[in-house]
């Protein structure tokens, strides 16, 4: 049977969260450089809201899908088409991205937690790296979360396709 989905190398799923990666981390860098502790203060503080809205859905997107893919694997083995091995490696693909989006997730919720301005004595240009990080972690996580879903897509294309004999998908 040919595989009416040919993105089937989780390379182009990769590409997918790498372009994430960049277009963020490239607002940033167009934003500029931070000139002073203040301006570092007022960034945090405006990414620390929707951070948090944004870590906490990533979080729990991550856990659904690190549970949907053993509900995957059950059907898989008990179904009554056999599936080659590739299925059993992807879903240990996006099993895994998805673990590492979750630890990812948890630590910026746990960053976010830190009382930003609350601190004396802080080294100079600590609350710039502080942002940066931030921004980082989540440029990450953003690309991590679309190539999780990139490989999703293509896998649950590929098991329609044998479940469903002469349908193109």
């Amino acid at each position: 049977m040919s595989d009416p989905f040919r993105f089937r190398s989780p390379r182009w799923a990769y590409a997918g969260g790498g372009l994430a990666v960049v277009v963020v981390l490239g607002v940033k860098f167009l934003i500029g450089g931070i000139y002073g502790v203040r301006a570092a203060l007022d960034l945090i503080s405006a990414l620390q809201q929707t951070s948090l809205y944004f870590g906490a859905a990533i979080a729990t997107a991550s856990a659904t899908i690190m549970a949907l893919m053993l509900t995957l694997l059950g059907f898989a083995r008990r179904g009554d088409t056999e599936f080659d091995e590739w299925v059993f490696r992807s879903i240990n693909r996006i099993s895994t991205v998805a673990a590492f989006t979750l630890g990812g997730s948890i630590l910026l919720l746990l960053m976010l937690q830190l009382p930003v301005g609350e601190f004396e004595k802080i080294p100079h240009g600590w609350y710039s790296s502080l942002y940066f990080i931030l921004v980082t972690l989540i440029a990450l996580l953003a690309g991590l979360m679309i190539s999780t879903v990139l490989m999703l897509l293509s896998t649950v294309r590929y098991v329609i396709s044998h479940l469903t004999p002469g349908d193109e998908v």
